[in-house]
């Protein structure tokens, strides 16, 4: 078997603890690859999904060895009512490679809407 490919998942820009109803906010992953990858790609991952913090799709990038991905997130209501006053959302980060080998890393956050 080769060696399994070095990849590095850099967040750039994090979710915010705190949003305000109708904000909106990028979450910027940056991955690098030692192994050209065929694609990458970036999913939200909502707990209420279309409720509170909601996502606007998915980030995808063609083959290479390095992908800055986005995901638009926006605030759409207020999370006071929820356990613990957050709504847990997360981003899943993962490129595949040649074989069908595929390397992810998951961020999660919980984020409050006063």
């Amino acid at each position: 078997l080769p060696p399994a490919p070095n990849v590095t998942f850099t967040v750039l820009t994090p979710l915010p603890e705190t949003m305000t109803v109708g904000q909106t906010y990028e979450f910027v992953v940056q991955i690098m690859s030692d192994t050209p990858f065929i694609s990458a790609t970036a999913l939200p991952d909502m707990y209420y999904p279309g409720r509170y913090v909601v996502a606007h799709g998915a980030s995808r990038s063609g083959a290479g060895t390095s992908a800055t991905l986005t995901v638009t997130w926006t605030a759409k209501a207020s999370t006071a009512g929820l356990p613990g006053g957050v709504a847990p959302v997360a981003v899943v980060a993962g490129v595949r490679f040649q074989g069908g080998v595929v390397v992810s890393q998951r961020f999660d956050y919980n984020v409050s809407v006063p």
